[in-house]
């Protein structure tokens, strides 16, 4: 009888033992999952582990290519998925002279070998956010004057005229609502003007205000849900030789011994917060 209840004690405090040994597991595993809880928030040891959290980053590619690289080359144009945005906005742009279709990662060796053979001038830029986030990108910068044409929402020509100004695109990104690793990219074309204007005071005080007003060609905006693995590019079209057109206006550039193309690639990319971003030669 002593040995049963011997036997007894001994079971019941190995059950103890492995109940104090789970529970400091449960406590160790809470207390480092803790480390991903945000804005320095602390978790209950009783609470699911949270999960890891994540930031979006969009890479920014503007090239500056021999005029017709690009916009005169069907052979590029045949490696793009040019469906990335319905048909309406598609036949509107292009029109304008504006050219943007979708490619995979798979395929960046054919765009790297492209780029590579024709010589071209780079500028990259890097936005990162947790949710939706917006910049600015130079296209032409003080121009004296400019006169723009275009279609508008209903394929009616417009134009008006523009002094002491910016063309500038406006570009915002933020996560695709209900899709896994997807970044949603909206661009529009966008003209800033200044406009200086003189005042005087009582006392004949004169002084010189300088007004900014920009204006966005909604109309003429762009949006896609681009995949983590997918970049975007955005080009002129054929039309885009129309010196009135939109195309021309913003994505063609006259450089010192002749005039130039853009190309612009929109890379995103979905990083958990505890990686580090780092530079690739690809996207």
């Amino acid at each position: 009888m002593d040995r049963l209840l011997i036997l007894a004690m001994m079971i019941g405090l190995c059950g103890c033992a492995a109940d104090k040994a789970s529970q400091s597991r449960s406590t160790q595993q809470a207390s480092s999952s803790s480390r991903f809880s945000l804005m320095g928030e602390t978790t209950d040891p009783r609470d699911p582990a949270p999960s890891i959290q994540s930031v979006i980053c969009l890479e920014i590619y503007q090239l500056a290519l021999p005029i017709g690289t690009v916009s005169g080359n069907e052979e590029f144009w045949k490696q793009v998925n040019e469906q990335v945005v319905d048909v309406t906005t598609y036949d509107l742009l292009y029109k304008n002279g504006i050219r943007v279709g979708e490619a995979s990662n798979d395929q960046w060796p054919f765009f790297k070998d492209f780029i590579e053979k024709n010589p071209a001038l780079v500028r990259h830029s890097t936005m990162v956010a947790r949710e939706a986030n917006s910049t600015e990108l130079e296209m032409n910068k003080g121009l004296l004057s400019q006169n723009l044409f275009y279609f508008n929402a209903d394929n009616l020509l417009q134009g008006r005229s523009y002094d002491q100004c910016d063309n500038l695109m406006s570009l915002t990104f933020q996560p695709a609502p209900r899709k896994t690793d997807t970044i949603r990219v909206a661009l529009c074309p966008t003209v800033r003007t200044e406009r200086k204007v003189l005042q005087y005071s009582v006392n004949n005080d004169e002084r010189e205000i300088q007004y900014v007003h920009p204006e966005h060609l909604y109309d003429l905006n762009l949006r896609a849900d681009v995949a983590v693995g997918h970049f975007l590019l955005i080009a002129p079209s054929p039309e885009g030789r129309r010196s009135t057109s939109i195309g021309n206006a913003f994505l063609v550039q006259n450089g010192p011994a002749e005039r130039l193309e853009q190309l612009i690639l929109l890379i995103p990319r979905v990083i958990p917060m505890e990686q580090t971003i780092s530079s690739a030669d690809h996207p």
